[in-house]
């Protein structure tokens, strides 16, 4: 059974974080926000919703694309699925689906919020797309079983480096650390 509601009757609007805060995913404030939330969350979530060979969490993907993407970029690629940490992410057939139009108007302003917190300008840049979809197109080439119906493979946009996934608590390490030299490097530029 779903809880709905609080204790005394009020429709419950927030979820519980990893750090003990109450979120509103649907009116963010942005001293909510928090990167270890958001790293733990990602990393307890498997990419293409679970139907991989073996785990591998949104936290490694988000890494990954974050290494691809130019230096200037970096941040956005580490962070450019960080919604889905209090929202989740759904399947593509069903998220891009015409009743979906709510859940993705959600999905915008809270990773508008989220680029706001982290001093991210607007709209995610084309480089930061350009490295999800080489990363996509290696993750169905490693991640799916060999032989596999990934009718979407395009072999020659994977990297040439196989991906061996990390466990859920070395992917949120990883996160962290990368977010923590990506901190450090923007703080050393200012």
């Amino acid at each position: 059974m779903a809880i709905t509601q609080t204790k005394d009757g009020k429709p419950l609007d927030f979820i519980h974080t990893f750090t003990g805060k109450k979120f509103r995913p649907l009116a963010p404030e942005l001293d909510a926000i928090d990167i270890r939330d958001i790293a733990h969350a990602l990393a307890m979530q498997s990419r293409f919703g679970g139907m991989t060979r073996v785990f591998y969490s949104v936290a490694e993907h988000s890494v990954r694309v974050s290494l691809i993407c130019p230096a200037k970029d970096a941040l956005w690629g580490l962070l450019h699925d960080a919604a889905e940490a209090y929202l989740k992410d759904l399947p593509a057939p069903v998220k891009y689906g015409a009743t979906m139009e709510p859940y993705r108007e959600a999905e915008a302003a809270l990773m508008a919020s989220i680029a706001v917190k982290f001093g991210l300008p607007p709209g995610e840049p084309h480089s930061v797309k350009r490295a999800d979809l080489i990363l996509v197109h290696t993750e169905g080439r490693d991640l799916f079983p060999t032989g596999s119906h990934v009718t979407w493979l395009d072999e020659a946009m994977a990297q040439p480096r196989r991906i061996n996934p990390l466990t859920w608590q070395g992917a949120e390490q990883w996160f962290l650390e990368r977010y923590r030299q990506l901190e450090k490097r923007a703080r050393a530029a200012a």
